[in-house]
């Protein structure tokens, strides 16, 4: 069974998520706070994170995106009118990442979440 972690400050959006990926065998955890979430996942790590970005202020993000350097990573970002440079950085740190930008279809980013996981056939 895969384990995803979900850090985002949004309960609805974790608790959403949560719900439809456990419906899909996968174990989860919701943490609404980027330290904690942090924390937890230097204690159980996961085979995915789930990353919502706060564009308003990404700063943090950019020492969070290079600690989960080792795990395969998908990123909820809110749309906003300019890139900021601080997120900027985020995108930088978060290349090669599945990225989506709220509002998204749910069925596009679960179908992410089983290509990040799902061994690949050759």
């Amino acid at each position: 069974m895969y384990k995803i972690l979900i850090i985002d400050r949004n309960p609805i959006f974790g608790a959403t998520f949560a719900g439809l990926l456990e419906r899909s065998g996968y174990q989860v955890e919701v943490v609404n706070q980027l330290a904690a979430g942090l924390d937890h996942y230097q204690l159980n790590t996961p085979d995915l994170v789930l990353l919502g970005v706060e564009v308003d202020d990404p700063a943090p993000f950019v020492a969070a995106s290079r600690s989960l350097d080792n795990t395969k990573v998908i990123a909820f970002l809110s749309r906003q009118r300019r890139t900021s440079d601080d997120l900027q950085e985020v995108l930088q740190a978060l290349k090669g990442c599945p990225i989506f930008y709220k509002p998204f279809r749910t069925e596009d980013v679960l179908a992410a979440i089983a290509a990040e996981l799902v061994p690949h056939k050759t």
